[in-house]
């Protein structure tokens, strides 16, 4: 399955998305350098995620029962993923979850601990709560900021270059996640502050 940038070059520059997920940034000395092994993981966790947000968007026809048993094999699926999700997760603890802003070349969060600036190192995002493995990016520390509030550091991290059928499923991700976040907004009721008091 290939994943379609749904955006053009320009128009990536203005895409992102807000989300809370489980993440782990880690140092290295030396820039690494991406591998074919890494390269195929990536790709197949994030066309993985590409299905399992679809297939909750889907509603099979009750008239058709094709589609009516492959919606029913899908939550059987999703239920299994789930279940190994939670069974790697007690094994192997994911990262704590926080506040990330992602858009089509970086990544930025909140944390306790900060990395130092412009040290060189990989980011693993938990993308998807059914998925137990992370998508990983290497990256460099752009920036690293105190909190106003005292209460931590605000880290930047620039990914590397992407091969281009990486960038495209990223993109297209987090194209999807600001897609949501927009719909979620027009949903929201319009307060009415008018004040209707008889005069």
């Amino acid at each position: 399955m290939e994943a379609t940038n749904p955006i053009n070059t320009e128009q990536q520059k203005g895409v992102s998305c807000h989300t809370h997920i489980p993440l782990s940034w880690s140092s290295s000395k030396k820039a690494p350098v991406p591998g074919e092994t890494l390269h195929l993981q990536n790709l197949q966790r994030l066309h993985a995620i590409e299905a399992l947000e679809a297939s909750g968007l889907r509603r099979a026809d009750p008239d058709n029962g094709v589609e009516v048993e492959m919606q029913r094999l899908e939550t059987k699926l999703n239920l299994a993923l789930d279940l190994l999700g939670t069974l790697l997760e007690q094994a192997v603890p994911r990262p704590e979850s926080c506040e990330v802003d992602l858009d089509t070349k970086s990544a930025s969060w909140t944390t306790y601990k900060a990395p130092k600036i412009n040290s060189r190192g990989r980011l693993a995002l938990y993308l998807h709560p059914l998925l137990a493995q992370p998508v990983i990016f290497p990256g460099v520390i752009a920036s690293v900021e105190p909190v106003s509030t005292g209460d931590g550091y605000q880290i930047k991290c620039d990914f590397d270059p992407m091969p281009d059928d990486i960038n495209d499923a990223y993109v297209a991700f987090v194209f999807r996640g600001h897609r949501r976040a927009v719909a979620e907004l027009r949903l929201q009721p319009v307060s009415d502050n008018t004040d209707n008091t008889p005069a």
